[in-house]
């Protein structure tokens, strides 16, 4: 059985648009698909005037590093009025993301459905696309190699400063200086951005501002304004390693503010007296004994440190007599300190702040109290004597010796009782007093050696 079918020519021409319009339409989205199934950069991608079209994982990152690696050898010159330094970006701790922008150059116009990715893919072939380098960066690195630079070029800050003029009572105030540093998180991102350019490379070093501990107006409103008291003991400029131990010492406490309230430890300010930290041997006192110590010297600037607080009319909450009595200060006025064992502790019980100000000379240590005097009556110091300890000798026979003759090998001394009192005078006289102390100097006892058997 046959089914006859009579087509006229209007129809015939209908089926030929009709398959001719499949058939283009199956090409075309054979094509769309082919171009959608695509693993490399589509057409108007590049990095700076280079093409990365048609270029797959591998190869973009092969020539990223071609294109960018060289730039991080190529030297910077760092310039702060001339130039202070050259370094590499390598050097200092930069590199590309090839990676990350390998990921970039591949998602172009491959983000959204299929009428997005369309769109952005005609605009990308039309105004092309910049991939833009990814720079990374070792921080800790950075800042290791940028540290000649910053000790180079770093202006410390100067905090504000008093200075006693010849009077020796009235003070300057000396302004603050702002000092500066290199800005670090500047220079990170000014490199960043040299790198996403080509060679070659200079750079003016940013810097920030330094700030100083005490800057002019708060040093204003501390009101220090005169030397309210000062003592002073003097050394042997020829026992070099003491005196450079009273040097350190001195200046561990050379400008030390004291607030209301505020309590001054001694071995906190200065520290452990160690050779590391540049303290010598030199005589100390142990035990009643002259022995060579680590340090030997300090103990003249806690007891002249001591005598100005007390001057003050500071508070004195912890201080320690030496067992001998000292050379360079009188009776009952020392103050020994040992690190982490005996220490001098002072207290701000006034009303206002002070200053520590310490000054050497050729044979003499100055500690001087700043601050403002509201008082109308000064400090005095007197110590009463109350007893003398008498010494022991002991005899040791020498046969070296003659009979009846007498060798004193070990000198004596006797010890001594005192009682010091801090009185307070007024213009009539003393106000008031009160006891600071009680001490006792144990005697040195003496050998002397004979040339005579003892006798029984």
């Amino acid at each position: 059985m046959y089914i006859e079918i009579t087509l006229s020519k209007r129809n015939i021409f209908l089926v030929l648009v009709a398959v001719l319009m499949v058939l283009g339409i199956g090409s075309l989205g054979g094509f769309y698909t082919y171009d959608f199934l695509r693993t490399d950069v589509i057409e108007g991608v590049y990095l700076e005037d280079l093409s990365l079209s048609k270029l797959n994982r591998d190869a973009l990152i092969q020539r990223f590093e071609e294109y960018l690696g060289p730039r991080l050898e190529e030297p910077i010159s760092f310039e702060a009025n001339g130039v202070v330094g050259v370094l590499t970006a390598g050097e200092l701790g930069y590199d590309f993301d090839y990676a990350k922008m390998a990921d970039q150059a591949l998602r172009a116009g491959r983000t959204g459905n299929w009428f997005l990715q369309r769109a952005a893919r005609r605009k990308i072939l039309k105004e092309g696309l910049l991939i833009i380098p990814q720079v990374t960066i070792d921080q800790e690195r950075l800042e290791r190699a940028l540290e000649p630079l910053r000790a180079k070029t770093q202006v410390p800050p100067v905090s504000a400063r008093w200075e006693v003029l010849p009077d020796g009572y009235q003070v300057k105030l000396i302004p603050a200086q702002a000092g500066r540093t290199i800005d670090l998180d500047q220079i990170a991102d000014l490199v960043e951005d040299l790198l996403r350019q080509a060679p070659p490379y200079s750079l003016a070093i940013p810097f920030q501002q330094m700030h100083p501990k005490l800057d002019t107006e708060e040093a204003v409103g501390l009101g220090i304004s005169e030397v309210v008291a000062s003592y002073r003991t003097y050394f042997s400029p020829s026992n070099t390693s003491r005196v450079k131990n009273i040097r350190l010492a001195a200046q561990s406490i050379n400008n030390k503010i004291l607030l209301p309230g505020e309590v001054l430890s001694f071995n906190r300010l200065t520290g452990p007296r160690l050779p590391e930290s540049g303290y010598e041997e030199a005589p100390i006192i142990v035990n009643g004994e002259l022995v060579p110590g680590v340090g030997g010297g300090v103990c003249q600037v806690s007891t002249t440190l001591y005598n100005a607080a007390v001057l003050a009319n500071l508070t004195i909450l912890e201080r320690n007599k030496h067992s001998l009595p000292s050379a360079y200060v009188g009776l009952g006025r020392d103050a020994t300190v040992f690190y982490d064992y005996l220490d001098l502790k002072i207290h701000n019980e006034t009303v206002r702040p002070v200053l520590i100000k310490s000054i050497i000379g050729h044979n003499y240590l100055d500690v001087k109290i700043l601050g403002k005097w509201v008082y109308d009556w000064r400090i005095q110091i007197e110590v009463e004597e109350l007893e003398t300890i008498q010494p022991v000798w002991t005899e040791r026979y020498d046969p070296a010796l003659k009979p009846g003759q007498r060798v004193i090998e070990k000198e004596a001394l006797p010890g001594r009782k005192v009682r010091v009192w801090k009185k307070y005078v007024g213009p009539e006289g003393v106000v008031s007093r009160e006891i600071l102390s009680t001490d006792t100097y144990q005697p040195i006892n003496g050998v002397v050696r004979v040339g005579s058997l003892p006798k029984n």
